[in-house]
C-alpha cells in the first residue's frame, strides 16, 4: 500500500495584543487580553451560555500533546479503565498501558511531543498549540484559556516532529479515538492523495456519532493559491455523498480569506480565526527555545479547525443528546455571512464565518431529532441516572445521591430556567431523606433542598409544571409512603407557594405523582393516586374530579400517567401495573372510560414494569413508552410497537421519564 504523507500546516506570525470589552462572564486567565480571536466569533457572548464541556472527549490527532502543561491541568483525557503502568492491557484494547493516550509512531503510552528525533521548532509544539485553542484550562487564574474552559484532550501521537506522518498512523488513531469515547475528532492536518483506507476511518467515526473537523491546508506566501474544487486534499475533501467532516478555512482578523487558505465550495464548510492566535506550548526548559508554557503569534488553518471544534464540545457538552449531523447543522447554519468582504471566494468560504455565540444560542432551543429518555433505578442499586438516546446508547450518567445510597431515585424533568433545555429533578427512594435535587444534563447540581421534615425517609415523589399559569415552572413533591399524604408546591426559588392533603391524614398508603392539563385550561393539575383510586386538585388543593380504575388485569400497584395523548386540548390517563402477571397498558379518558387496553410485554419480572409518555417520532402524537428491566418498547396510544430498545440497566426495577 502506497504511503502518504500528511504534511504540517502552521505559520508563525507576530502581532500585538487588543484589549478585550468587559463581560460578565470573563475568566480570570491573565493572558485572556491577548485572545482578540474570542470576540470575533463571539466567544465572550457564548460563555453566558456555556463555557466548559467537562465530559466532552476531544482527540487530538496531531504531533502530540504537552499533557503535563499546568494549563492544561484537569483538561486532559484519562483512560480509566487502564491501570497506569503496570504492564498489563487492563481494558483489553490492544493497547498497553494507554494510560493518557497513545503514540502511534513508536507504539508508546507516552503520546507527548518527541525531542529524541528529527524537529523543528513548530513542528514539535504543534499538536499542543491545538489543545491549548480547544481546551487550555479557563479560570484557573494561569495563562490562557481555551474556548472551552473545560474539556478532556485526548491526545493521540501520529506526526512527526517535523510535522509528517505515515497516512496509517493516522488512520490508526481515528479508530483508537472512536474506540476510546472521543466525542470529537480534531484533524490539523491535510494530505495530497485519496486513500481508501483513511475514508473508511472517517465515515467509521462518523457513524458513530462522532464529530470530525479538519483543517483546510496551507499554501505559503507566493504559491498560487488551491482551489480545492480543482485539486483536493485529505481529509478536508472526504465527505463522498455525505458531510462527514466540517472543512475549516482561515481568516484575518478583518474577515478576508487568509492568505495562505485553501477555499473551495465543495470541501469548506465555514471559515474561523487562524491568524495571529496566541496558544499553549511545550514545556521543556533543558532547551532554549522551549522554556515558556504558552506564547505566540501562530497562524494556520491548522489554528481555525480547533476553535470550529471546541465550539463543537460546547455545543456537546450543553446538548450531550445531540447527534453529530445536528452538531453540524448548528455550527454551518449560524455563521456570519462574510461574502461581501471576499467576493474573489464568494461561494468558496463555506458558509461563512464562525459565530460560537449564535451556534450555542441555536443549540439551545434546538428541537433534536433525538429521544432523550432518563432512567433510575427503583432500589437495589446506586443512585445512578442514566440518559439515554434513541438508539439506546447511554450519553451521560451521574450520581443522584452518595453511591451507597439503594433507596431507588424517583424522576421528572422540566425547563425550568426557561432556556429550551430540560433540567432533571432527582427525589431520593424510600429509606433517604427527603432530598429533592435539580440537576443539568451534565449532572451537575444546580439546587436542592429537604421537601418535608429531615427525619422523613419513606420516599419523595416529584414532577414539574406550571400548575398555576403564570408562566413559570413549579415542583410538586409527594411522600412515597409512610407518612400523610401532603402534597407541596414549590417555586422556582424553591419557596413553599401552597400544600395540601390528597387523602385524608392518618393515611399511609403508597402514592403515585403525575401532571397533566386534564381540562385544557392552560394550566397542569395535579393527579395523585394510591392504588386504583384516582384523584385530580388544583394547585390550590381543590378536588376537581375523582375515579376508581377498575379492570380485570390490575393489581393495586398501579402507575398513574397523565398526558395528552391525541393533540387535543384533554389529557389522557395512562395506567400500567407494577405487579401483576400481565403487562397490559390501559389508556382512560378524563372521566375514566377505559378507551384502550393492550400487553406491552408477554413476559416479565415482578416489579419491573414503568411508563412514560414522549414524542418519540416528532409527529402530531405522542407515544407510549414502557420499560420492563432493560427493554425499553415505544407503542403508539392504540397499542401498535414502533420501537424496541436495550438499554444498559441492569437493574431489577426502573423509574423513567422523557
Amino acid at each position: 500500500m502506497k504511503i502518504n504523507k500528511i504534511l504540517l500546516i502552521l505559520i508563525i506570525s507576530f502581532f500585538c495584543t487588543q484589549n478585550l470589552y468587559a463581560y460578565d462572564n470573563l475568566p480570570n486567565d491573565p493572558e485572556l487580553e491577548k485572545l482578540f480571536y474570542l470576540q470575533n466569533i463571539k466567544a465572550l457572548n457564548a460563555w453566558e451560555i456555556n463555557a466548559k464541556s467537562p465530559d466532552v472527549v476531544v482527540a487530538v490527532i496531531d504531533t502530540g500533546v504537552d499533557i503535563y502543561n499546568p494549563d492544561l491541568e484537569g483538561n486532559i483525557w484519562i483512560n480509566t479503565d487502564e491501570v497506569m503502568a503496570d504492564g498489563i492491557d487492563n481494558d483489553d484494547n490492544g493497547y498497553i498501558d494507554d494510560y493518557y493516550g497513545w503514540d502511534f509512531i513508536i507504539s508508546s503510552p507516552d503520546p507527548r511531543p518527541k525531542f529524541h528525533t528529527k524537529k523543528n521548532k513548530i513542528g514539535i509544539i504543534h499538536g499542543t498549540i491545538v489543545a491549548g485553542v480547544i481546551g487550555a484550562r479557563g479560570n484557573n487564574d494561569f495563562g490562557v484559556t481555551g474556548l472551552t474552559w473545560e474539556t478532556k484532550i485526548m491526545s493521540l501521537r501520529a506526526l512527526n516532529a517535523v510535522g509528517s506522518g505515515d497516512m496509517e498512523f493516522t488512520i490508526e488513531a481515528i479508530y483508537y479515538a472512536v474506540d476510546n469515547g472521543a466525542d470529537i475528532i480534531n484533524l490539523s492536518i491535510i494530505g495530497d492523495a485519496f486513500h481508501d483506507e483513511l475514508e473508511k476511518a472517517i465515515k467509521y467515526a462518523y457513524d458513530n456519532n462522532v464529530v470530525l473537523v479538519t483543517a483546510a491546508g496551507n499554501n505559503v506566501e507566493g504559491e498560487a493559491e488551491m482551489d480545492l474544487d480543482i485539486l483536493p486534499r485529505y481529509p478536508v475533501c472526504i465527505d463522498s455523498n455525505r458531510n462527514y467532516v466540517l472543512g475549516v478555512g482561515s481568516v484575518n482578523p478583518d474577515d478576508e480569506k487568509s492568505y495562505y487558505s485553501n477555499y473551495g465550495s465543495d470541501c469548506l464548510d465555514l471559515v474561523a480565526p487562524g491568524e495571529n492566535i496566541y496558544s499553549l506550548r511545550v514545556y521543556e526548559p533543558i532547551f532554549g527555545d522551549y522554556q515558556e508554557y504558552f506564547g505566540g503569534y501562530y497562524s494556520g488553518t491548522s489554528m481555525a479547525a480547533p476553535l470550529v471544534s471546541a465550539t463543537a464540545a460546547l455545543i456537546k457538552g450543553l446538548r450531550p443528546e445531540l447527534l453529530n449531523y445536528e452538531i453540524y447543522d448548528l455550527i454551518i447554519n449560524n455563521t456570519d455571512d462574510i461574502d461581501n468582504l471576499n467576493l474573489k471566494y464568494k461561494t468558496k468560504l463555506g458558509s461563512g464565518r464562525l459565530n460560537t455565540y449564535e451556534s450555542l444560542l441555536a443549540a439551545a432551543s434546538y428541537e433534536s431529532e433525538v429521544m432523550t429518555t432518563y432512567l433510575a433505578p427503583k432500589s437495589g442499586f446506586k443512585p445512578e441516572v442514566r440518559i439515554f438516546n434513541n438508539e439506546g446508547q447511554v450519553i451521560k450518567s451521574f450520581l443522584a445521591y452518595n453511591e451507597n445510597f439503594i433507596g431507588g431515585v424517583n424522576l421528572a424533568s422540566a425547563d425550568l430556567d426557561d432556556n429550551g433545555i430540560k433540567e432533571i429533578i432527582t427525589g431520593a427512594g424510600t429509606s433517604g431523606g427527603p432530598h429533592v435535587r435539580i440537576f443539568n444534563q451534565n449532572g451537575e447540581v444546580l439546587k436542592q433542598f429537604f421537601a418535608y421534615d429531615i427525619n422523613f425517609d419513606g420516599g419523595v415523589l416529584v414532577d414539574a409544571g406550571d400548575v398555576d399559569n403564570d408562566g413559570e415552572i413549579e415542583i410538586i413533591t409527594a411522600p412515597q409512603k409512610n407518612a400523610k399524604p401532603l402534597i407541596k408546591i414549590f417555586n422556582s426559588d424553591l419557596e413553599l407557594e401552597s400544600e395540601f392533603l390528597a387523602f385524608d391524614e392518618s393515611y399511609r398508603g403508597e402514592l403515585n405523582l403525575t401532571l397533566s392539563d386534564i381540562n385544557g385550561d392552560g394550566s397542569s393539575e395535579i393527579v395523585v393516586n394510591s392504588g386504583q383510586e384516582v384523584k385530580i386538585f388544583t394547585n390550590s388543593g381543590k378536588l376537581i374530579h375523582k375515579f376508581n380504575i377498575s379492570v380485570n388485569n390490575l393489581s393495586n400497584d398501579v402507575r398513574v400517567i397523565a398526558s395528552n395523548l391525541y393533540g387535543d386540548i384533554r389529557s389522557e390517563f395512562i395506567v400500567i401495573a407494577g405487579t401483576t402477571d400481565k403487562a397490559f397498558v390501559n389508556i382512560f379518558s378524563t372521566t375514566g372510560n377505559l378507551e384502550y387496553s393492550w400487553q406491552a410485554f408477554n413476559e416479565f419480572d415482578l416489579h419491573d414494569l414503568d411508563i412514560a409518555v414522549g414524542n418519540f417520532n416528532k409527529g402530531p402524537n405522542k407515544e407510549v413508552l414502557v420499560i420492563n428491566k432493560n427493554l425499553l418498547r415505544v407503542y403508539s396510544f392504540n397499542g401498535e410497537l414502533l420501537d424496541e430498545l436495550v438499554v444498559d440497566y441492569n437493574n431489577q426495577g426502573v423509574n423513567i421519564v422523557y
